[in-house]
């Protein structure tokens, strides 16, 4: 059994540093194609928003943040803010980029609320031409709304934590044998108590 799980250990150890160079590729690559985005139109910044949720689902959340510093040359909030666009305007991407418009109005729209969102991409659609200052008096997205949308998790980050922890069971069941289950919780044993039996005592 040691020599199994032992084994087992190895293989994991292997697959793990594996993984490790396949995301460090990938990271480069994003980088490559990140730095060559001019992010100047809309087109750009769905792209660049959509590199950035690559990255953001291979790197821990710790280092997202120091990586984009180093890889765009921007701050994290930036950086939160392209992801923003290319999640929450997704339905709305032909038509904003068949508009001119300013990255920085996209920046404020894609945290504003549904219907405020349709409000201002029709408007562009018809002609206006909007600054960031009209656009966040249009939609009253503040710095509190922009906070809360980028700390919560997207269905894709909890889709992907339910996999990797479905992978992180399988691999252990395969190195102890099946003594873990798929997200279950052990239960307790019910606790029979103990019945009290009255005892009549005749004299």
């Amino acid at each position: 059994m040691t020599n199994h799980i032992l084994q087992q250990g190895i293989d994991t150890t292997g697959a793990v540093e594996a993984q490790g160079k396949a995301r460090e590729r990938e990271l480069l690559t994003l980088r490559a194609r990140i730095r060559a985005l001019g992010r100047l139109t809309a087109a750009d910044v769905f792209k660049l928003g959509g590199c950035l949720v690559e990255a953001k689902a291979i790197l821990p959340a710790a280092s997202f943040g120091p990586w984009v510093r180093s890889a765009c040359g921007f701050s994290t909030s930036t950086a939160l803010s392209y992801v923003a666009v290319y999640q929450r305007l997704a339905a709305y991407r032909d038509r904003l980029e068949g508009v001119r418009v300013n990255p920085a109005v996209l920046f404020i729209v894609a945290y504003a609320e549904e219907p405020l969102i349709e409000q201002v991409v029709a408007g562009l659609e018809a002609g206006q031409v909007l600054t960031a200052s009209q656009t966040r008096r249009v939609t009253g997205v503040t710095a509190r709304r922009k906070a809360d949308v980028d700390t919560a998790p997207s269905a894709e980050e909890l889709e992907r934590r339910r996999i990797a922890e479905e992978q992180l069971v399988t691999m252990l069941n395969r190195a102890f044998g099946g003594l873990f289950g798929s997200g279950e919780r052990p239960t307790k044993a019910p606790v029979k108590r103990a019945t009290r039996r009255r005892v009549t005592v005749k004299c």
